[in-house]
């Protein structure tokens, strides 16, 4: 890695020959990048990035630098350093690399999280640098030390990576990938947290959306859907991978998948290994449920070390002093705030009640419910009729006026994080997205154009006061039965009875064969989208997936639990062998296969 140091296919050096089977698309050491990073070899490539080894030219340090290179979307022609671009899907993948790079950068600080340098762009794609760790990952050391270590060196190695995470997580981001393959013991001694291409950040512009993560044995049940605006993720997931990656070290084997547990499967813990104290604090890591685990790593961490011999423990708290302080500081309590399931309430599970006003559900009084309503048409319709009473313009223009005024203070307040209009922030009235986070804007521009029709008035107004909906909620329910309606409608003309059964229990899809194989989905009364649009579907496939449709099939279970099928893709999709009929609906039995792709679906 100097200038000029490659000569007839060799380093003038270290007289080390260059690899002549040098991966395809790989850059060739001597390459410059940014202006001042020189490459030499290849650390490693995946199918949608290469790390290289680099010496940055100012300084003199060596760096890693990580490259976007989605070989799928693209490709490098002999000689050339630019990428030529051969799917629309790139841009959309070069938005996730820099959000990857966007978060190490608000990462900076943490000792334990690989130092973040610069990103810059050229040769038609991305790139950041970053710190080069020497070391080996920890799946490769418990290799070494035949696939197991005891409790306490597990802690010695892992306790510094938790309290990490722990900031890491008080910067509204989580890592969703966790395992002995992503942490890394340096030969200086340090460990460090490194790969966060499955990161997702509440503030990142790139990596807000939390999509399906799947490491088998190490991810917990929620990441295996799309999330799309953290309602169900948050510390809870990072501690499960992390208890998983402890039982790993510990015991020997992964874990059993969270699919296997959910069907029935049980985890291990001999007690010729583990205390009945440490097999406790393992279990509620690994639980299941997201409610029943720690809610956050520092006190995952509490609880590991409070298992520890005492002399052991001693040496752990004289080095960790942060430990004994319980709980997580106030100073830097981060609320992560829970959709609630269907008739629960929503629930702050790492910190105390949130009471803000434009945050969660509200229960305003139903007399600031009324006045707010007022106010609205008031400054909505009112000031335009009056400008229009008094000849300033036509009646059409002031309604014209009245919907503008409605929609653009939608846009605003929603861009603020509440979907709240003027007389309901007066009021006091909490309105805004179930997890604090930005408001759904077309929810919120409907909603709006709702209060401009005097007939729904009485119909929103009930939602409002007598099922304590929120704004969102009311427009998301009537589309959603707007739809159930329509398909209701072409579905039903053999049998027009669609009485709820409560006594029947809801229709299990269990996935056999593909991508999401051994998943086990309970079919509540809805709508189910399967398809590669991470926007319209439920259950996303990658886009390199080409021979499913972006939006490929629709399951619709009304609520006396039928199922009803309809195949919305090009490639086709089967029931039970036969070639389902484009965009008719069908009422699937129990015992039936759907299939299409790679993918192989059974209804019970």
């Amino acid at each position: 890695m100097r200038e000029d140091a490659v000569a007839n296919g060799s380093c003038r050096f270290c007289h080390k020959r260059i690899p002549t089977d040098r991966p395809r698309g790989v850059l060739p050491p001597g390459t410059v990048l940014g202006g001042h990073y020189l490459l030499g070899f290849f650390l490693g490539k995946g199918g949608f990035g290469i790390t290289y080894r680099a010496l940055e030219l100012n300084s003199g340090r060596v760096v890693a630098i990580k490259e976007y290179y989605p070989e799928k979307w693209c490709e490098r022609r002999l000689g050339s350093k630019s990428l030529s671009v051969t799917s629309e899907e790139f841009d959309y993948g070069k938005k996730h690399f820099l959000g990857e790079a966007e978060i190490l950068k608000s990462l900076i600080g943490i000792p334990e999280v690989v130092e973040f340098y610069e990103c810059f762009e050229e040769n038609n794609t991305a790139y950041y640098a970053m710190e080069f760790l020497d070391g080996v990952s920890l799946r490769e050391y418990l290799r070494s030390r035949g696939e197991r270590i005891s409790y306490s060196e597990t802690l010695r190695i892992l306790i510094p990576v938790i309290l990490a995470l722990q900031r890491v997580h008080e910067t509204r981001t989580l890592h969703r990938d966790l395992s002995p393959n992503n942490i890394l013991l340096c030969r200086d001694g340090r460990v460090e947290l490194i790969d966060f291409g499955a990161s997702s950040s509440a503030t990142s512009k790139y990596a807000g959306t939390f999509m399906p993560v799947k490491t088998e044995g190490f991810s917990p049940p929620e990441q295996n859907i799309v999330d799309r605006q953290g309602n169900i993720q948050g510390p809870w997931s990072d501690i499960y991978a992390m208890t998983g990656t402890i039982y790993r070290c510990v015991i020997g084997e992964n874990p059993p998948t969270a699919s296997s547990r959910q069907a029935g499967e049980e985890l291990e813990f001999p007690g010729s290994i583990l205390s009945r104290e440490q097999t406790a604090v393992l279990k509620k890591g690994l639980a299941l449920d997201r409610r029943q685990r720690y809610q956050s790593m520092k006190e995952l961490a509490n609880a590991l070390a409070e298992c520890l011999s005492g002399r052991e423990r001693e040496e752990l708290l004289s080095k960790y002093p942060q430990l004994k302080g319980g709980g997580v500081h106030s100073d830097t309590l981060v609320t992560w705030q829970e959709k609630p399931d269907t008739e629960e309430r929503s629930e702050n599970v790492t910190g105390s009640e949130d009471d803000s006003s434009t945050q969660g559900k509200g229960k305003a009084p139903t007399g600031n419910r009324i006045l707010a309503w007022c106010v609205d048409m008031l400054v909505f319709l009112g000031i335009p009729a009056l400008l229009w009473i008094r000849g300033v313009f036509s009646l059409w223009t002031g309604l014209a006026l009245g919907t503008g005024i409605a929609w653009l203070t939608s846009w605003i307040m929603t861009a603020s994080k509440t979907a709240a209009s003027p007389g309901e922030l007066l009021c006091g009235l909490a309105v805004g997205s179930e997890n604090g986070g930005r408001a759904d804007v077309g929810a919120a521009m409907l909603y709006s154009l709702m209060r401009m029709l005097w007939p729904l008035m009485p119909i929103s107004l009930f939602c409002l006061l007598v099922r304590e909906q929120s704004l969102a909620e009311l427009v998301s329910t009537c589309r959603v039965r707007l739809r159930q309606k329509t398909e209701q409608t072409g579905q039903a003309s053999s049998d027009s009875s669609t009485v709820s059964q409560p006594g029947r229990s809801a229709p299990l899809l269990i996935i056999t064969d593909g991508l999401y194989k051994d998943s086990v989905i309970a079919l509540e009364p809805g709508e189910y989208r399967f398809g590669r649009n991470d926007r319209e579907c439920n259950l996303i496939f990658p886009a390199e997936y080409i021979d499913i449709s972006r939006v490929h099939l629709l399951l619709v279970v009304d609520n006396a639990k039928r199922v009803f099928a309809t195949d919305l893709s090009t490639n086709g999709t089967w029931l039970n062998g036969s070639r389902m009929e484009k965009n008719v609906p069908v009422q699937v039995p129990t015992g039936s296969v759907i299939t299409f792709g790679k993918e192989r679906m059974l209804i019970r």
